[in-house]
């Protein structure tokens, strides 16, 4: 490490730690184009968006409060994994039970990337 570097380093560990996350979001920004940044920011946006007005975050908190009550209600899968389809979008979540622990490993496409999330555990 330079000199220059040490002496930027030790001063920066001086800071609070809201100044140190400050610090550390303009110098990650400054690594790329700013509307390269601005641009991922305003799509993800868009998608969650369109998530909630389309229903399916909805659909997915109502599935995952059902699962809470009714653990087993899941069809028995692969490896002691269970899956329950969304009733309105074609995904499943899919998930294992540990005592009173559901584990979700994935929300599913039924034709997307099927197994993507298979090594999960």
């Amino acid at each position: 490490m330079s000199n220059q570097l040490e002496i930027v380093e030790a001063q920066a560990l001086k800071l609070t730690a809201e100044e140190r996350a400050q610090l550390a979001d303009r110098l990650i920004t400054s690594l790329f184009e700013d509307n390269e940044i601005e641009n991922a920011w305003a799509a993800e946006v868009e998608r969650r968006i369109e998530e909630i007005e389309s229903g399916r975050a909805l659909e997915y908190e109502r599935a995952l409060a059902l699962l809470c009550d009714h653990p087993h209600l899941g069809a028995p899968w692969r490896n002691g994994r269970r899956r329950f389809p969304l009733r309105k979008f074609p995904y499943s979540i899919v998930y294992y039970v540990r005592g009173e622990e559901i584990r979700v490993i994935a929300l599913a496409h039924h034709r997307r990337r099927p197994s993507y999330w298979s090594g999960r555990k």
